[in-house]
Formats: C-alpha cells, sequence, structure tokens
C-alpha cells in the first residue's frame, strides 16, 4: 500500500525540527511570513511532479525566508541523486535565491551533498532517551515498575509544575492554543537567532510532524494589568513508540529559572505515560546549557551526530556562464 507524505513526515522532518532546541539561544528580531517570491522560483522547477519535488529532492523554503532553501530526500525510501541537486540549484539561483542548505544528514547521507558542492554548516548533537519503563504491546500485563522503584524515578516529570509554582508563585505551566501562534512566536523570535527562529509555518509543522503532540508554555503573571504573558513553551512528538522533542525555547530575560527544566520534565511524563520506548533531540554541539539540561534528564549521546550543509549559489549555478548561455549573449551582441 502507498504511503502518503503525511504517514512519511515524521520519518524525514521529525530531526529537523529537533535541530533547533536551544536552552540559551540568542536574541534576535521578528520573524517573517511565508513570501511568494520563492513559492514561485518552485512553480517552474516543479511542473511535471508537485509544487517542491524535483526528481529525488523536496526543496522549500527555510523559515519563511526568501533567500534560503532546504533541500532534503523526497522520500525516505529513495536516496538523493546528485543531478537532481544540481538542477534545483541551477533553478533556485536563476530566481534569485542565495542559499540552499541540507537537512540534519547522518553520516552516511553526507556524502551526495558534499558531491554537489555542500560543504559543513552547522554540527548538531543527537541524544536518546530510553525509557526503563517501556513495555512491549504482548507484555504490558507485567508490573510497569521493578519492586522497590520509587513512584517519582517512574515518572521523570511528575514534580514539574509544583516545581515551577514553588520557583515563583508568578509563573503557570499549562496549555496553550497552537492555532494563537503569535505569543510562541514571540517567543521564539527572543530565545532563537535569524538562522534558528520559527515562522508560522514551521511552528505548526513542529506539532503536525507526527502523529500525537504535546504542546505546552509557561505564563507569567503581570500583576500591574492582571494579565498573562508566555516566556517559554516546548512541543514534544511522538510517532509510534519514538518521542522527539521537537522545540524548546525560552525568553533569556527569564532563563536560570528552571522554566526550560520544567517542560521538558512535563514532556518527558507524557511520552511515559503513552508507553513510548524512546526519545530523540538534536542541538548544536556548542550549546552546552541545553546539552546539559538532556543528560540531567538520561539522554545519552547517539554513536553519530548530524551535520546541515550549505552551497551558495551564483550565477554559475543558473547557468548564466555556461556554454549555451555565452552563445546566446554573443548572438545578441552580433545582431545589436
Amino acid at each position: 500500500m502507498t504511503r502518503s507524505r503525511r504517514q512519511f513526515r515524521p520519518l524525514i522532518r521529525s530531526t529537523a525540527a529537533e535541530t533547533h532546541n536551544n536552552d540559551e539561544p540568542t536574541r534576535s528580531g521578528t520573524g517573517a511570513s511565508l513570501r511568494p517570491a520563492l513559492r514561485s522560483a518552485l512553480r517552474p522547477m516543479f511542473r511535471s511532479t508537485s509544487p517542491s519535488t524535483v526528481g529525488t529532492v523536496r526543496v522549500e523554503p527555510w523559515r519563511g525566508r526568501s533567500d534560503i532553501a532546504v533541500a532534503a530526500a523526497r522520500s525516505p525510501l529513495t536516496p538523493i541523486m546528485v543531478e537532481d541537486l544540481e538542477e534545483a540549484a541551477k533553478t533556485l539561483a536563476q530566481n534569485g535565491v542565495r542559499e540552499l542548505i541540507s537537512d540534519a544528514l547522518r553520516p552516511d547521507q553526507e556524502h551526495v551533498f558534499v558531491a554537489a558542492g555542500f560543504h559543513p554548516l552547522h554540527h548538531l548533537a543527537l541524544l536518546r532517551w530510553s525509557n526503563p519503563e517501556y513495555r512491549p504491546a504482548h507484555h504490558r500485563s507485567m508490573p510497569s515498575r521493578p519492586s522497590g522503584a520509587s513512584p517519582a524515578s517512574a515518572d521523570p516529570g511528575a514534580d514539574a509544575v509544583d516545581e515551577v509554582k514553588c520557583l515563583d508563585a508568578g509563573f503557570r505551566l499549562g496549555r496553550i492554543n497552537r492555532w494563537k501562534a503569535g505569543p510562541l512566536l514571540e517567543v521564539d523570535h527572543l530565545a532563537f537567532d535569524d538562522f534558528w527562529r520559527f515562522d508560522e509555518e514551521a511552528l505548526a509543522e513542529s506539532w503536525q510532524a507526527t502523529s500525537a503532540s504535546h504542546l505546552r508554555a509557561i505564563f507569567r503573571r503581570d500583576h500591574s494589568t492582571d494579565s498573562e504573558r508566555v516566556v517559554a513553551y516546548a512541543t514534544f512528538g511522538l510517532s509510534g513508540t519514538s518521542g522527539y522533542l521537537q522545540r524548546l525555547a525560552v525568553d533569556p530575560v527569564e532563563r536560570r529559572q528552571g522554566l526550560a527544566t520544567a517542560l521538558v520534565a512535563d514532556g518527558m511524563r507524557w511520552l511515559s505515560q503513552r508507553r513510548a520506548r524512546s526519545c530523540l533531540v538534536n542541538t548544536p554541539i556548542e550549546n552546552e546549557a541545553a546539552l546539559k539540561l538532556y543528560r540531567r534528564f538520561g539522554f545519552t549521546p547517539e554513536p553519530h551526530g548530524l551535520t546541515m550543509h550549505c552551497r551558495r549559489l551564483t550565477l554559475t549555478d543558473s547557468g548564466a556562464h555556461s556554454p549555451r548561455a555565452r552563445r546566446q549573449w554573443s548572438d545578441w551582441r552580433g545582431r545589436r
């Protein structure tokens, strides 16, 4: 039976979304909505298949930016071809796109992009948490934890809400309407720099990439106006028994108050309650604060990390300097 793109999406998008977790990211400006310029740049390339694919490659704007595009495999079952990357680069360059970046790649996936002229851009640490309480479906009648184990050890997020309340009575951890993106994007733009920040489309995909998702925010009450504002949020995803920490953002002004810890604990409890077997997260290798946080929750580094690659597009990529283009230029000058 043929699987839909929605069914494939958790396999090819979840780790990309995880790439941007950062407990202490840098401050940046506001985001931008998806611009039509790159959309129109993609249309002539993909007229024969779909609006965003060429051969074995799927291309889309990077976080709503018209000058950067991201390339990933069209399907996890089909390897990317170098010639498809070249064709994508050529057409994007002709339409003013300046950079083509890769999705987060495993070491065995990098050679195709290197052959197409890409170079490393960001190195990411990949960490995994394995649920000690996981039992396969046919063993679920067994005790959920060994004799003598404390409830706290079986529920890593049991005290998350109380922990936040103890820090400051003005904090509250709770649900938020995911379709009202404004407050979440405001925190996201403060927490991340220009490259990593989400736009509305990326934010929506962070919870649509998996079959189940868990979005929670931490609010701070402003007693002068009797209102609340979002100061942190996290998104977890679950596909089958595989969990993902998709996004973690904290307002820099509110750092070092345990907000990230409370959000991760809450998400880990959600995964445990749904019998997740494991959870994956990745973050830039230089983000020591996030790495320390994840290790405290039992995440351990995978044998290999992930790497994002980049190719800067020039007029040469667009074909303007090709022999055919030079001949057309000479003919045009001769007629003049």
